[in-house]
């Protein structure tokens, strides 16, 4: 496997995923990111998600969510 390969791997193993009836479950105890476009975003979104459009989560998540321990549902 390519080092791309192992990275990708490595980070899937460390992700639970989980059903829309679960993070319902979770509303007020997790950070809700919302990786949409901006107009998808702009149709509707869960309240008090955090928008972060997928093309940036990597540069810009550490000032979005500062806590490397906060749970978070993207």
């Amino acid at each position: 496997m390519s080092r791309y390969g192992d990275l990708v791997a490595q980070a899937r193993s460390r992700i639970n995923e989980i059903t829309p009836a679960d993070a319902r479950l979770l509303l007020g105890d997790v950070v809700f990111i919302d990786v949409r476009e901006s107009e998808e975003y702009a149709e509707g979104a869960i309240p008090d998600a955090r928008f972060l459009p997928r093309g940036v989560l990597e540069r810009d998540i550490a000032a979005v969510v500062p806590s490397v321990d906060q749970a978070l549902v993207v």
